[in-house]
């Protein structure tokens, strides 16, 4: 297998640092560059990680770039990148990227529908791992060596969208007692006539749970698609509001107005996601007993979902992240591209009429006059 993984930012060479040491060298970790001439500091030293006085070097990496001729398939790429970045780069990967591949989007900015134009023949879209990652990491330099700062251990959790029809998700509709996910549902190493089709999907799953220290959890399509609203709404509120404050996360709601703020987008997110369920209802049900659906709670939303749980879910992110710079801000102070659009504006444009969210759209446009406004050069 080759494993390729897109960038060399803190976060992909964190993910390629630990896929390098869970897999034996047979198998390879391409790390892809943006230009050839980026790849020359880590094939002279390696990626170097940090996680509190702990340091671990890994080495024997290949290296592409994204402007070089390659029409070589890919087996397996790993997405951690900002949106922007991401999709620019999966444009000129595409041709690649084949039915049989496994692209795992774990950038928390990028879903699976951005991949849709880039794949419009369904028969050609390669398998889906749709991931979140609380994981923060930040490069360092010390004595001309780079080093990745894993400044935040966090978690991962995935879900797979496989192409094709097999249910990989049959473990948990099992009739014993034993209902989880496995491997053996993904495809069979033995006897398997589609093993070939589903090789990469079971492999990059499988070397997920290898690199233990990235805390890699497999879960549900259902749950996944909750836990990736909930990480839409805390980055769709944190992020433009440390550029309108420039301050650190853990200053964020140190005031009663800020936390007043988060609420009442808080309120708009749950308000958005009740009527996304109740629309979906309706599409499926073209006449649907309204009192019946209110009773039987069909169109409820998970407890995760709802606006205090929302609201703790932003609280507890400013907690955990309290000396760090987002990375919107981050972008902000040294002129880089920003999410803002993926995030805040990906919320505000799947409302699609459906609820009013006045504080949410303020909030994004805003935002946007302070990230495009060079007040800073008048001091």
């Amino acid at each position: 297998m080759r494993f390729h993984v897109l960038g060399a930012g803190p976060i992909p060479s964190l993910f390629a640092h630990h896929l390098r040491r869970a897999t034996p060298p047979s198998h390879k970790i391409v790390i892809i560059h943006r230009k050839a001439r980026d790849a020359l500091s880590v094939k002279a030293s390696g990626i170097q990680v940090q996680n509190g006085a702990t340091f671990t070097t890994s080495t024997d990496f290949e290296h592409e770039s994204q402007d070089a001729k390659n029409d070589s398939p890919i087996d397996s790429l790993f997405i951690t990148n900002k949106g922007h970045s991401a999709l620019y780069a999966l444009r000129r990967l595409a041709h690649r990227i084949l039915p049989t591949s496994t692209v795992v989007l774990a950038n928390n900015a990028l879903a699976v529908h951005r991949l849709s134009p880039l794949f419009s023949d369904p028969e050609q879209r390669p398998h889906v791992i749709l991931a979140t990652s609380t994981h923060a990491a930040r490069h360092t330099t010390t004595g001309g060596a780079r080093r990745v700062v894993h400044t935040f251990p966090g978690r991962i959790h995935y879900a797979l969208v496989a192409n094709g029809s097999r249910d990989v998700e049959a473990g948990l509709k099992s009739s014993s007692s034993d209902r989880r996910l496995r491997l053996s549902n993904i495809a069979s190493t033995t006897g398997d006539t589609l093993y070939p089709f589903y090789r990469t999907l079971r492999n990059t799953v499988a070397v997920l749970h290898l690199a233990e220290s990235l805390s890699a959890h497999w879960c549900s399509l259902q749950e996944m698609q909750s836990r990736m609203r909930r990480r839409l709404v805390v980055d769709s509120i944190i992020q433009p509001l440390s550029i309108l404050m420039g301050c650190r996360v853990g200053d964020l709601f140190t005031r009663t107005e800020a936390v007043m703020l988060a609420r009442d987008m808080c309120n708009e997110a749950a308000a958005l996601f009740r009527a996304e369920a109740e629309a979906q209802l309706r599409a499926e049900y073209p006449e649907p007993d309204l009192e019946m659906m209110e009773l039987s709670g069909a169109a409820r939303v998970p407890p995760a979902l709802l606006a205090e749980n929302l609201l703790r879910d932003c609280l507890n992110y400013a907690a955990e992240r309290k000396s760090e710079i987002s990375p919107m801000l981050n972008a902000m102070l040294y002129a880089r591209p920003h999410d803002l659009t993926y995030l805040t504006g990906h919320l505000l444009a799947s409302n699609a009429g459906l609820v009013d969210m006045p504080v949410t759209n303020s909030v994004y446009r805003l935002a946007r006059m302070r990230v495009d406004a060079p007040i800073d050069r008048l001091f």
